[in-house]
């Protein structure tokens, strides 16, 4: 299976969540689920941990992401994606020949999935083994203004990872120059009327993913 196709499928499991959007400058404020401003959120930094990466399968049971994103219609948006209680935003999935995390949280206004895989018979995409640590292999799909933006060839996104363990997954990511999916995993009760915009110009941001 392609990155393309591999990365798309995975999206498709995406997390009931919360969300807040924050547009900057654009008028577009939901209700907040957090005291801290908008550019608290946005221009945080991922949570630093170990390196302990597991030997089983693993559930996290809690988790946030807050990013920016300018499109090309001019868009600039500040979105905080909090995962409701008993949704599971994030998923180590480990075999004997690879081992796979993947944050998963949006829904059609904004949401985010990065996904992380070191297989075995591939020294390319290796876990870093000191943090915090590039991945040089990330997928990384963001929703905003009711449009999908997927990383499909993996060339468009840098991801540093700050913790990777079975208890905590963290990691801060740049992207640009997106192009739009006509259709991305994203789309149940899709607004009204979404953004135009043809291409992700750039986003910036950060995920944790905790399993308690």
């Amino acid at each position: 299976m392609n990155r393309m196709i591999r990365g798309a499928a995975a999206a498709m499991s995406g997390a009931a969540v919360m969300m807040t959007v924050l547009a900057c400058g654009s008028g577009d404020e939901g209700t907040a689920t957090t005291a801290a401003s908008p550019a608290s959120l946005c221009d945080g930094a991922a949570t630093a941990g170990p390196v302990a990466v597991p030997t089983d399968d693993v559930t996290m049971a809690a988790g946030e992401a807050h990013f920016t994103t300018t499109l090309d219609d001019g868009t600039t948006t500040c979105v905080s994606v909090t995962p409701r209680p008993g949704s599971e935003p994030g998923e180590w999935d480990v075999s004997s020949d690879e081992r796979e995390f993947e944050f998963n949280s949006g829904d059609a206004k904004a949401g985010l999935i990065v996904t992380i895989k070191d297989d075995s018979d591939d020294t390319d995409d290796d876990f870093p083994s000191t943090l915090p640590g590039v991945f040089p292999d990330a997928f990384v799909g963001i929703q905003t203004n009711g449009v999908y933006f997927p990383d499909g060839f993996h060339t468009q996104c840098t991801v540093t990872v700050t913790a990777l363990s079975a208890d905590l997954v963290s990691a801060g990511f740049r992207c640009a120059d997106i192009e739009a999916m006509t259709d991305g995993p994203f789309t149940e009760n899709a607004p009204a009327t979404p953004s135009t915009a043809k291409k992700l110009v750039k986003a910036e941001g950060w995920f944790v993913a905790r399993k308690n």
